[in-house]
């Protein structure tokens, strides 16, 4: 059954580059036989965003214009696409894709699903000769804590001047909230705010796969950070009794977590004792969190957990040591902060306003990958609730 495909202009727009990519890679003069570096099309993203949907559409361009391609959707086995039909090859650690190592003119498309921390590019230079700017994986990494995602936003970004405009976008949306009761009763609406300005602020997720069911969010903690530091400005003293009305709202969980979320961390970011209750009852610990110096802001905020004291080494930098970090985009299912106190007592945060929130153990295996041997040795899990 051939696939109804929602073809959007951006589509269209990437097709034209990468035609340009496929004639450079055609124009290459053939090496030996198994020395052919690999031509690919690699996608990533939240889920829902239209991966696969986009891959399809660009398999079927190749296919038209009778190029070999390679679709790579699963780990264990890839489709070859060629002028005979379509055939599976089921991969190993070892084996080969003969027509990728012989034919300058095939293309791998690959989605890696929402699983990219940084752009392969930077790993694997044979994918993309000279064509890729570094640049740009700062860039885009930025971009991705703005839009959580987006492709279109995402890129778009590159422009120096049209990521101007989205900020200014985002600050006119953000001008739009005067008060917090207004907020609260909004957000739960189909079109928050305003209809100019509440899609760059908020998006709509489909509940089921038909869309007969939506909920509202806030597009990304980098957005609901700026809206809570303005709702901290516009009420000040009411916010605390304002914040606990909109929790009590079991519909506004979404939004009202992400809002709560950032203004815990912007307490504990001003420096406190906290006062933890352990599960069994009968003692409490206090760790003491120091305020964040400005020299040391930015080492708070992290893309990857990379803080140990040299290359190999079992310990972490003393730099990291008593710094409250937060993850600049939750790109795994992981903790919302961590502290790692001078003793090498690490406490994994969680912020949350459900009365019952499960531990996820696939994002904390993730993080503990990355944590030197020392940190692992005495963990504590903190929820931090309304």
């Amino acid at each position: 059954e051939v696939p109804k495909l929602l073809v959007v202009p951006i589509y269209e727009t990437f097709w034209d580059v990468l035609k340009d990519e496929d004639r450079l890679w055609q124009a290459l003069l053939q090496p030996p036989r198994f020395s052919h570096p690999c031509h690919a099309t690699i996608v990533t993203g939240q889920p829902g965003v239209g991966k696969s949907v986009f891959l399809i559409y660009v398999l079927l361009r190749r296919l038209v214009n009778g190029m070999t391609t390679i679709y790579c959707n699963r780990g264990a086995y890839v489709h070859i696409f060629d002028h005979t039909g379509v055939r599976r090859l089921t991969l190993s650690g070892e084996s080969r894709i003969p027509e990728l190592d012989n034919n300058s003119e095939c293309c791998a498309l690959v989605n890696l699903g929402d699983k990219l921390k940084l752009v392969p590019a930077v790993f694997y230079p044979q994918l993309h000769l000279n064509t890729f700017d570094p640049d740009h994986c700062e860039t885009l990494q930025s971009a991705y804590s703005f839009f959580r995602g987006i492709p279109r936003s995402c890129f778009w970004s590159l422009d120096p001047v049209v990521l101007r405009m989205q900020k200014a976008e985002i600050k006119n949306a953000l001008d739009s909230i005067t008060f917090l009761d207004d907020f609260a009763h909004t957000i739960t609406g189909r079109l928050p705010f305003n209809p100019k300005t509440s899609h760059h602020l908020v998006r709509v997720e489909p509940v089921d796969t038909e869309w007969l069911m939506t909920r509202t969010e806030i597009k990304s903690n980098h957005i609901a950070e700026l809206i809570f530091e303005r709702i901290r400005i516009l009420t000040k003293a009411r916010f605390l009794e304002k914040l606990m009305e909109y929790l009590n709202d079991p519909t506004a969980h979404s939004p009202a977590g992400a809002l709560f979320e950032q203004a815990a961390h912007y307490s504990i970011r001003k420096g406190l004792t906290l006062t933890i209750a352990p599960l069994p009852s009968g003692t409490t610990l206090d760790v003491s969190i120091p305020g964040i110096t400005v020299e040391k802001n930015e080492k708070s905020r992290y893309y990857s957990l990379s803080i140990r004291e040299k290359s190999g080494s079992r310990n972490v930098h003393p730099d990291f040591l008593d710094l409250y970090m937060t993850p600049k985009s939750k790109i795994e299912p992981s903790i919302d902060a961590l502290f790692i106190s001078s003793k090498c007592i690490t406490y994994l945060f969680q912020m949350t306003v459900s009365p019952r929130h499960p531990i996820n153990f696939r994002g904390l295996d993730t993080v503990f990958k990355h944590l030197p041997a020392t940190a692992q040795k005495d963990v504590r899990f903190v929820f931090i609730i309304p």
